[in-house]
């Protein structure tokens, strides 16, 4: 199941407001397409699969398909989480932002990038 731990919390995230920060691109790489990658491929998109691993994790297939079919506009536990690219030189805010939740995307302090390389997102989720 697309579950992961949030402050304690299982959560479901939306992988679809995922933008990887290198590429700029709205893909998630999942586990069965890194382990198809001929070696080639796999360098090729290597920095762009570890910085997804550092925000998101790498997830299955089936770990997509249940993010796709869930409802997070209508659903009362829809939360906004705070995720930090932790690279050298990350700002104490930054820092300090990573893994805090909001119930609606506006509530956040700011919203990422809140400077230049800033990597910063707000992941959308819902209890699991």
């Amino acid at each position: 199941m697309a579950v992961k731990y949030i402050n304690g919390a299982q959560r479901i995230m939306d992988y679809s407001t995922y933008t990887n920060p290198l590429t700029e691109e709205k893909r998630v790489y999942t586990r069965e397409e890194i382990a198809n990658m001929s070696p080639e491929e796999f360098t090729k998109n290597e920095k762009a699969i570890m910085l997804q691993l550092k925000f998101i994790g790498i997830p299955t297939e089936q770990d997509i398909q249940v993010s796709n079919e869930q409802n997070y506009e209508n659903d009362p536990t829809v939360e906004w989480v705070w995720v930090t690219q932790f690279i050298d030189g990350t700002c104490e805010t930054c820092a300090d932002l990573d893994g805090t939740t909001y119930e609606k995307e506006e509530d956040a302090p700011y919203t990422p990038p809140i400077h230049e390389n800033c990597h910063c997102k707000l992941i959308r989720t819902v209890k699991a």
